[in-house]
């Protein structure tokens, strides 16, 4: 059996190596997106398992990201979980509101 992919997004170099870096040590085939478009283009060309995903990031955050990937039949049912130093309450509302 194949390992679960795991589709994960930081504008942030080091977050992606770290999490990478610690899912592949558990198995898992990683693949990296720089921002919210990357991941949704990335996601939409061959649907992952999983998306970790931050939510402020350049060109398009994730929480838009989220929603798009949502939106799209291919990818729907695929999970989301997005991660944030934002502690506003708000946020986890936008992002459960985005389908995380």
């Amino acid at each position: 059996m194949s390992p679960l992919r795991i589709l994960v997004v930081d504008d942030l170099p080091e977050n992606l190596a770290m999490l990478g870096e610690l899912l592949e040590a558990e198995g898992y085939a990683v693949e990296t997106a720089a921002d919210g478009q990357e991941a949704v283009e990335r996601a939409l060309a061959g649907p992952p398992d999983l998306v970790i995903m931050d939510i402020g990031m350049p060109r398009l955050d994730g929480i838009e990201a989220c929603r798009r990937i949502k939106s799209d039949l291919r990818t729907r049912l695929v999970p989301v979980v997005l991660v944030t130093a934002l502690v506003q309450r708000e946020n986890r509302l936008r992002g459960i509101a985005a389908g995380a």
